[in-house]
């Protein structure tokens, strides 16, 4: 593994690190939440982002210790958060707040990069375990974005699996809260009435049980909307259709993997950047890591990356928009450039003669024997942040 500081990468590693991405024409990209921290989105790892009304940083307590209660990151995507009433208005306080926070993001450098992947023709899919949804304010096609873990934009209902667009909701709340300013302040208690106000009933479960009512019969249970997220420790509801799209992509042939801003600690991710890891050597491609932290060792992934770019994953690719520009400038590459770009010394020519005369450049990789690939299991995609 070639291990890159940012801080003190010099630029031979980073040209050759562009010019690896640059012959690469079937890109597969892994994002986590690292991504969209500049964006004003919470990582819900680190201990110095809060979101909502009333936010404090407090590095001594962790995250919305202050406006939700005494729940951590984690805890306010576990699935026994629903379990009871008060915390299950404590999520859906928490969930607005985040969705409200998520509409006024713009995206990042990096979702700009898998975006102009695309346009390039380079980008098979995007992997993307964050359920902000800023993927699709870029020019990125929605059929290359598979989001892991759901996403802010629907409400289902616990009863009978209604969906309803939540954007409307979000509208109506923000006028609520113009003409009654009582959102819950930094002391106010999670379970206080003025929560309540952000549990939706679903309104198919209201007309079934008004409709009966009317004819004199007993109504029946009204469900609330729910966002469309998948918490720890419940099944995934899209694990068939997620598994067999990995399957389509690696039998696509990827050349390049790209993992970006994600600790990968969840045995879900692990399992498919370990998977695509071993596609793309046997393929004679590349595996590049780009995070603030080392990846986790996981056997078949780890002995498998070319490269660990350590650093703020916005700050690469405000350098790598630099070293190759047609790639942000152009809205179709029919042809890859691999002139040497802006801060590099070196010219074309010298690098094609520098490539010729290395026993091992870049796109030279010894191609592993291939085996053939299995579907991927539906109960390997459960939930993980």
């Amino acid at each position: 593994m070639n291990h890159i500081n940012l801080e003190t990468a010099n630029g031979a590693d980073l040209n050759r690190l562009q010019q690896i991405l640059g012959k690469c024409k079937r890109v597969v990209c892994v994002t986590g939440a690292g991504i969209s921290c500049s964006a004003g989105i919470p990582d819900f790892r680190s201990q110095q982002i809060a979101i909502g009304k009333g936010k404090k940083k407090d590095e001594s307590q962790g995250l919305y210790f202050q406006q939700f209660g005494n729940l951590k990151g984690r805890e306010l995507f576990d699935a026994s958060i629903l379990k009871r009433e008060d915390t299950t208005l404590t999520f859906m306080s928490f969930m607005t707040a985040l969705k409200q926070q998520c509409q006024a993001s713009r995206p990042t450098r990096v979702h700009e990069f898998v975006a102009k992947l695309d346009t390039a023709g380079k980008l098979l899919s995007c992997y993307t375990q964050n359920i902000d949804s800023l993927e699709h304010k870029t020019e990125v096609s929605a059929k290359k974005i598979v989001q892991l873990h759901g996403h802010l934009d629907t409400l289902n209902c616990i009863q009978c699996s209604e969906k309803l667009q939540w954007k409307d909701r979000v509208k109506e709340k923000k006028k609520e809260e113009n003409n009654d300013d009582s959102g819950l302040e930094e002391n106010e208690s999670v379970s206080d009435d003025s929560t309540r106000r952000h549990m939706i009933a679903c309104p198919t479960c209201e007309a079934r049980a008004l409709a009966r009512e009317l004819n004199g019969r007993r109504r029946t249970a009204v469900g609330w909307m729910r966002p469309n997220v998948v918490l720890y420790g419940e099944p995934h509801p899209e694990a068939e259709e997620i598994g067999s799209r990995i399957t389509r992509d690696l039998k696509k042939r990827p050349d390049c993997l790209v993992v970006i801003g994600t600790s990968l600690a969840v045995t879900g991710i692990k399992t498919l950047v370990k998977d695509f890891a071993q596609e793309v050597k046997a393929n004679g491609g590349h595996v590049i890591f780009i995070n603030k932290t080392a990846p986790a060792k996981i056997s078949g992934f780890s002995e498998n990356v070319d490269y660990f770019i350590q650093g703020d994953c916005d700050a690469y690719m405000r350098d790598l928009a630099d070293r190759w520009p047609s790639l942000w400038c152009k809205s179709k590459q029919s042809t890859v450039d691999f002139k040497v770009q802006k801060g590099v010394r070196t010219t074309t020519s010298t690098i094609k003669s520098t490539t010729r005369s290395t026993k091992s450049s870049p796109g030279k990789v010894t191609k592993p024997s291939r085996k053939v690939m299995q579907p991927v299991s539906p109960s390997r995609l459960n939930r993980g942040l």
